[in-house]
C-alpha cells in the first residue's frame, strides 16, 4: 500500500496493468454515469440511470466524491466505491467494477482502499445494502469486518391493482415536517434523503382533518416513509393514502423499498393490500 497525502492508495499488478484505487474528487457526472452503467449491466438487478437521474440520485443520497474511491487502470475508471456522509457516518452509494474487470480480486482492493480512507476521514461507521441473493457480495463485506444490522424488504405492485378511488387526499406540504415513528428509516429513506431531493411531503387528509404524512417520490412512484398519528391507526389511513398516492405517480407501478422487517404493521399492510416483495436486502455496517 502507498500513502500520499495522508490518503491511502492500493496499487495492484495484473497482465502488466496498474491498477490503483484514488477518490473520486474530478470525476465528471458524465464519465462516472457511463461506468456506473457498464458496471451494472450485468447486475442482478439491471441499472441505467441518465446524467440527471445519477446526479439527482446522489444529490439526495449527501454524496461525497472526496471521500469516494474510485479503481483506475492508468487514467481509465474502471470501477468505483459511492460514498455519501451524514455527521460521523458514511454510507456505500453504490459499488461496481466493469464486467471486463470482474473477477480479478479489484474488489477487495477497492473496499479495503475505501474503509481505510473513511477511517482516516474521521468516520466512525460504515454502512451499505447488499441484495439477498447476492451471496458473493454478502460473503465478501463479511470477510472484510462487516456486520449485518436488520434485513430490509423491497415492495412493489402494478397501480392498475389498486382501487381507483380513496377517502382520504393528499395536501402537500409547504415545509416538509416528518413525525418520527416507532420504524428507524434506511438511509435512503431518512428525513434527510427526504428533503435533499425528489420526495414530496403529504399530509393525510380525512374530513379537512390531518390524520398523518405521506412521503412520496413521485417521477420514481416510491414511498419512502407513512406515519399516521397514533389516534387514528387501525382505521385504514394508511391504506388510503397508499392508494391515493398512484394517482401522482409518473410510473406503471408503486413501490416501497426498504422496510424493515420488524415493522410488522406496514409489512402486515402492504401484503394484504397485494404488494409483491421485489427483494430482500441486508443492511450492513463496519464499525472504526
Amino acid at each position: 500500500m502507498l500513502y500520499a497525502g495522508g490518503l491511502c492508495y492500493g496499487i495492484l499488478f495484473l497482465e502488466e496493468a496498474l491498477v490503483v484505487t484514488s477518490p473520486l474528487t474530478h470525476i465528471s457526472i458524465e464519465t462516472l454515469t457511463q461506468v456506473l452503467n457498464e458496471a451494472f449491466s450485468n447486475y442482478e438487478v439491471p441499472i441505467h440511470m441518465s446524467e440527471a437521474q445519477l446526479g439527482a440520485h446522489l444529490h439526495a443520497l449527501g454524496y461525497s466524491p472526496e471521500d469516494s474511491i474510485g479503481l483506475f487502470d492508468g487514467n481509465t475508471l474502471v470501477g468505483f466505491i459511492l460514498v455519501a456522509i451524514r455527521g460521523t457516518t458514511a454510507y456505500d452509494a453504490g459499488t461496481g467494477i466493469i464486467p471486463s474487470y470482474q473477477g480479478n480480486g479489484y474488489a477487495h482492493q477497492l473496499i479495503e482502499a475505501t474503509l481505510e480512507h473513511v477511517k482516516q476521514r474521521g468516520f466512525t461507521s460504515f454502512f451499505l445494502e447488499v441484495i439477498d441473493t447476492n451471496q458473493r457480495a454478502k460473503t465478501l463485506y463479511l470477510r472484510h469486518g462487516f456486520s449485518i444490522t436488520r434485513s430490509l424488504l423491497c415492495y412493489q405492485i402494478q397501480k392498475d391493482a389498486l382501487e381507483d378511488t380513496s377517502s382520504v387526499r393528499l395536501q402537500k406540504q409547504v415545509h416538509v415536517s416528518i413525525p418520527s415513528g416507532e420504524c428507524t428509516p434506511s438511509w435512503q429513506n431518512s428525513d434527510a434523503c427526504i428533503k435533499r431531493g425528489g420526495f414530496t411531503a403529504y399530509y393525510i387528509v380525512h374530513d379537512s382533518v390531518k390524520h398523518g404524512v405521506l412521503c412520496f417520490n413521485p417521477s420514481k412512484g416510491s414511498i419512502a416513509q407513512i406515519y399516521i398519528e397514533p389516534q387514528y391507526r387501525r382505521q385504514g389511513f394508511a391504506k388510503q393514502a397508499i392508494i391515493a398516492a398512484k394517482n401522482y405517480t409518473e410510473t406503471p407501478t408503486l413501490g416501497m423499498l426498504n422496510i424493515t422487517e420488524d415493522c410488522v404493521d406496514i409489512n402486515g399492510l402492504l401484503t394484504h393490500m397485494g404488494f409483491s416483495v421485489l427483494l430482500t436486502q441486508s443492511e450492513m455496517i463496519y464499525t472504526f
